[in-house]
């Protein structure tokens, strides 16, 4: 093979000096070269692209901008990880009052305990996250914890969620009206957010109630930190109700990702008490149930000390802050009453 020495490489005129490179081929650069950024004026241009159009066969170290979950990523020879959005200026826009997204502070937070590990924080029992327009302190294992290779985990649980209820961002909903889930095990109570057991993280999901029947969903539901995987724990739960709680899958079924995401019954005679977190994206938006959703209770787990696989998000950090979801589409004279749960995030 040929070898040819230029002491400059340009465009024609025509190409307004642009030197292009065929579909398929690549331009390489040996290992005791250099390429001199310098001189640019403007922006350096990364490929770009959705999660599907990802390279086939890609090497450890490819860079891209993935255009699905507005992230930058690298592949780290075995799957792809998104780079913190404290090394990508702010990424969506939340970082642009914090200095070094360690998470070391309430000045310092990170938006996700991944990214305060990668920030360097490898040691200590608390990080500072951004949730919505608030900062909250969380307990924190920068360790592998779970043996995947991902260091840098918090917990959110009812203790958490009990102390920090008025700056939560918390929502309850629920269709018919009179199966509204509450903050209390009472069958009395609908949407009752001045309970003392708001302060406990406790809450009943259904209602010991004969409602008008027809489609049916009830959920609440706490904003969380960004994320990149989860594992929940459900420690002690109470069926409860006239009829028993109807555990079962047929709740997720086609209409589940807009029903839940909407606010919308979607089903007669629906079951499952199932726990999720969704990344916030619609399916208007270009979210699916595959991209979006950790199903991390399907629904069928009827008892105590319940422990779910680890869920990740395929698209890796949601770009927006994900919320932790427990409904059910059944509730017609049933409910469960969650007495203790929590979250390990990453």
């Amino acid at each position: 093979m040929s070898t040819t020495r230029l002491s400059e490489l340009a465009g024609t005129s025509t190409s307004i000096g642009q030197v292009s490179v065929a579909t398929g081929k690549k331009l390489k650069i040996d290992a005791d070269s250099a390429i001199d950024f310098s001189k640019l004026d403007s922006a350096l241009q990364l490929p770009t692209g959705t999660t599907a159009q990802r390279p086939g066969s890609p090497s450890a170290g490819f860079w891209r901008f993935n255009t699905s979950s507005n992230e930058f990523e690298v592949y780290n020879g075995s799957g792809w990880d998104d780079i913190p959005e404290a090394a990508a200026s702010g990424g969506g826009g939340g970082g642009a009052d914090y200095t070094d997204g360690t998470g070391t502070s309430s000045v310092n937070y990170a938006l996700s305990p991944r990214e305060a590990y990668a920030a360097g924080t490898t040691s200590g029992n608390e990080v500072f996250l951004k949730v919505g327009n608030n900062v909250l302190p969380y307990e924190y294992d920068p360790s592998d914890r779970f043996g995947t290779g991902h260091n840098g985990w918090a917990k959110f649980d009812m203790t958490h969620a009990g102390q920090y209820y008025q700056i939560h961002e918390i929502e309850t909903f629920g269709t018919p009206y009179q199966i509204m889930p509450a903050f209390s095990n009472s069958s009395t109570y609908q949407n009752h957010l001045s309970d003392d057991s708001i302060k406990q993280g406790i809450f009943r999901i259904g209602r010991n109630y004969q409602h008008p029947g027809g489609n049916s969903l009830g959920f609440i539901r706490y904003r969380m930190p960004k994320m990149t995987r989860a594992r929940y724990y459900k420690v002690d739960i109470s069926n409860e109700g006239a009829d028993g709680p109807d555990y079962g899958t047929n709740w997720n079924n086609s209409s589940a990702f807009n029903g839940v995401n909407g606010r919308s019954g979607w089903q007669s005679n629906g079951q499952g008490y199932w726990f999720i977190i969704w990344s916030g994206r619609t399916s208007g938006q270009g979210g699916s149930k595959g991209n979006d959703w950790l199903i991390l209770d399907n629904g069928n787990n009827s008892g105590d000390n319940y422990t779910s696989s680890i869920g990740a998000f395929p698209q890796g950090q949601a770009s927006g802050n994900p919320w932790a979801m427990w409904g059910t589409t059944d509730a017609y004279r049933e409910m469960v009453y969650y007495r203790n749960w929590y979250i390990w995030f990453h």
